[in-house]
């Protein structure tokens, strides 16, 4: 069996999983991340209707370093959320 007692285990690839993640990359912290879904996207992805939008700002739901596009409404959509979850994961 392999040791993984220098790995941290990371549930969950939603909005807090992701930041987590980058922290964790950051501050090189070994992890292996999970998630009971087939992808990315925490509640966005399959836990609200296809046509919700976030209910607070994206100014204020963005992350600090990685703002949300630019063309982007006020209240992103479900899609928006998941791509731009998507982008995140991505960039970083």
């Amino acid at each position: 069996m392999d040791d993984r007692s220098g790995k941290m285990a990371l549930i969950g690839a939603g909005p807090v999983g992701l930041g987590m993640a980058r922290a964790m990359l950051q501050h090189g912290i070994e992890y292996e991340q999970f998630d009971a879904d087939r992808d990315l996207g925490g509640n966005w992805l399959h836990g609200v209707y296809t046509t919700a939008h976030i209910i607070s700002s994206r100014k204020t739901t963005e992350y600090a370093d990685y703002p949300m596009p630019a063309d982007y409404p006020d209240f992103p959509s479900a899609q928006q959320m998941v791509d731009y979850l998507r982008d995140y994961a991505e960039h970083f």
